[in-house]
């Protein structure tokens, strides 16, 4: 293993998503590019890796391409509680954002970055949220769609490429539900995946749903996993002034 043997780290399952959360903030981008690089090698039906600083008293979370993701925030919450009810800020180092979250029984919660948050229309019907760290696009599921070949020429189009990450959000509405299949690129490590669950993609989705229905939504987003994550906003003076996610959490044994 040689400059990886004495990594210390834990994976975890929000919503589906699987998550290496390593202890330790490594602010070296070549160095975190490595682990990253090392770790999803190691176990590969991860997904993301982010460093923690093991302090309670000053919760911290950086991805490794420096990019936010929610599900890692939500991830980082159960990590600095323990598991436990409470609630803590959290900074996002990367995005330079800090997020109250916390847990209530088998949900953790975070409130999403959404201050300054815009959406505009993309191509072919699409729609772009940005967020701070990641930008979403929002598209209408069809089953003729090669997804992954359509995701990039989408990320492409829309001149979203020298973003820090970029997630294609494709919705299917069955009945009242709304199903999510999310695939994400994040620059600064080159790494591309459909993934399994997207917090910050459930986010732009329920920020997407708030303005086409004009009004606050609570939507409980079924995703690849087919767990839940829910989504509630709060719409005041035509803006979204309050994004919540929630949902479960599970610590992986190996």
């Amino acid at each position: 293993m040689g400059i990886f043997e004495n990594l210390k780290y834990n994976i975890y399952i929000p919503s589906g998503n699987p998550t290496i959360l390593v202890e330790g903030i490594c602010y070296d981008k070549e160095r975190r590019k490595e682990i990253n690089d090392y770790l999803l090698n190691k176990y590969n039906f991860v997904e993301q890796v982010g460093f923690v600083n093991g302090d309670i008293n000053k919760p911290m979370l950086l991805m490794s391409g420096g990019e936010f993701c929610g599900n890692a925030a939500r991830s980082a919450i159960y990590y600095y509680l323990k598991g436990k009810d409470g609630e803590l800020d959290i900074d996002i180092l990367g995005v330079n954002v800090s997020l109250k979250g916390g847990i209530n029984g088998k949900n953790v919660w975070v409130n999403m970055p959404i201050d300054n948050i815009s959406i505009d229309k993309g191509i072919n019907n699409t729609s772009i949220i940005k967020m701070p760290g990641i930008s979403h696009i929002i598209c209408e599921y069809k089953e003729d769609l090669k997804l992954e070949e359509y995701s990039k020429f989408l990320i492409k189009s829309n001149n979203l490429l020298d973003e820090p990450a970029v997630g294609v959000m494709y919705i299917k509405r069955i009945n009242s539900n709304i199903y999510l299949t999310p695939y994400v690129y994040v620059q600064e490590i080159n790494t591309w995946f459909k993934e399994t669950a997207c917090g910050s993609g459930t986010t732009a989705v329920g920020i997407y749903e708030t303005f086409r229905l004009y009004k606050s939504v609570s939507l409980d987003i079924v995703q690849p996993s087919n767990n839940i994550i829910n989504i509630k906003t709060i719409l005041y003076n035509d803006k979204v002034i309050k994004a919540t996610i929630s949902g479960c959490v599970e610590f992986y044994n190996e």
